[in-house]
């Protein structure tokens, strides 16, 4: 066995071609966007100014690669919550590959190690990769979301990785009956002063700063999350398939929300990449959204603004014909999220998981 550190193209090609193997003839795959994933070994990506980044691949003894893994070090996130973690991503492994796997693991950790951190999470970082899935293997994943063969939990135990968080995927079948409910949800909020409006994208620098300020501090305690800078809040505030609502009190933002088409209904065995952004607005075949993300400031959760926001989004998406919608995926301990979710209409359908080792 050999462990290849990714410095050049070359590399990079077959760091991204191992995923087609792994997955190669699996009917509920979708294919990565090699662009995303490839910023980030080249160092291009907007992310990249704040964070540091060595990948790895291990061969046989011909050259062939068994498996890869993305280690990064990102300092603000660390900054922000006072931790030294280094986070593990893309991970990618053939199966009966036990040794070249350990050994993959054991380098990755070990330059972390070396950068100072004293713990490895994989797969979860904002922007860059959510949770593996425990369950779903005989479903196509929703977009933006992992999919992941069940063996490699078995790898991640014999690495001495252990379960960190459990997560629950949520699933609302938009009926008649539920879309009523949400135009009173709106009501109720109405009565309470709380207005809705869409993004401005006449003026996307202004909303994109309010986006900015809002996901930072309603999130700022918020498992996981990170503070985004400019940059990167407009990576969510430009794309023009994502459905965003602000709540306004006063004439204030006080909260706001973003769904996404599951875009992954239509994208299944091709990269995402490759679909144009006005055909995929108007695609039949895509029947479901995701709210992907939904906040609001502390002081005004008591006037069920989220409720609002979310009833909006969820009214949207029965208004372009989706059929089905999706709670963003939601911490299993964390019990007020879960039961917020099942007052929409709400089902636990997939679970995910992260991982956490001591270096």
């Amino acid at each position: 066995m050999k462990v290849v550190e990714v410095n050049n193209q070359e590399d990079i090609k077959r760091f991204l071609a191992l995923s087609f193997e792994v997955y190669k003839g699996n009917p509920y795959w979708v294919s990565q966007i090699d662009s995303h994933i490839a910023s980030f070994l080249e160092g291009t990506s907007i992310f990249c100014k704040h964070c540091k980044t060595k990948a790895f691949l291990v061969c046989d003894v011909k050259g062939v690669v068994l498996g890869r893994i993305m280690a990064q070090i990102d300092y603000v996130f660390n900054w922000h919550w006072g931790e030294g973690i280094g986070h593990l991503l893309f991970f990618e492994a053939k199966p009966d590959h036990s040794e070249a796997v350990e050994i993959l693991f054991l380098s990755a950790c070990n330059w972390l190690k070396e950068e100072k951190m004293d713990q490895a999470r994989l797969a979860y970082l904002h922007g860059r990769q959510l949770p593996l899935t425990t369950d779903g293997y005989n479903d196509p994943p929703l977009a933006h979301h992992t999919y992941n063969p069940k063996y490699y939990h078995h790898y991640l135990q014999i690495c001495d990785f252990e379960k960190e968080h459990e997560f629950v995927e949520s699933h609302i079948q938009l009926s008649s009956e539920w879309i009523n409910k949400y135009h009173e949800f709106i009501k109720i909020g109405e009565k309470q002063g709380i207005t809705l409006r869409p993004i401005n994208r006449e003026n996307l620098r202004y909303e994109t700063k309010e986006f900015q300020k809002l996901h930072n501090r309603t999130f700022s305690q918020h498992w996981g999350s990170t503070q985004l800078n400019y940059e990167e809040t407009e990576l969510l505030t430009s794309e023009t398939l994502a459905d965003i609502v602000f709540a306004e009190y006063q004439g204030k933002p006080i909260g706001f929300g973003l769904s996404f088409p599951d875009i992954n209904q239509v994208a299944r065995g091709s990269e995402l990449k490759i679909l144009k952004r006005d055909s995929v607005l108007s695609e039949p075949r895509i029947t479901r959204g995701n709210i992907f993300i939904a906040g609001v400031y502390k002081e005004f959760r008591s006037k069920g603004v989220v409720r609002s926001i979310s009833s909006k989004l969820l009214i949207n998406m029965s208004k372009k014909g989706y059929k089905t919608a999706t709670h963003s995926i939601a911490m299993k301990s964390n019990t007020p999220s879960i039961r917020f979710a099942q007052k929409l209409g709400a089902h636990p359908k997939k679970h995910y998981v992260t991982y956490m080792k001591k270096l």
